[in-house]
């Protein structure tokens, strides 16, 4: 009984730290997403600002 015991203890050490690991991934990919928005948020503004349609422009788009 005690031996299982110690076993589950070990599993369920080994899973929090699984957990734990897998969580300070989520961050780290959360940042990096919020990054990766915020430079396609900077690339789409510089980009409409340098393209003012203008009469062929506009009809292109017809």
């Amino acid at each position: 009984m005690l031996e299982v015991n110690g076993q589950l203890r070990d599993n369920l050490n080994k899973a929090q730290l699984d957990i734990q690991a897998l969580q300070s991934m989520i961050g780290e990919s959360n940042q990096e997403l919020e990054e990766l928005r915020g430079k396609l948020r900077d690339y789409i503004m510089n980009m409409s600002s340098k393209v003012r349609p203008d009469k062929h422009s506009a009809a292109l788009l017809l």
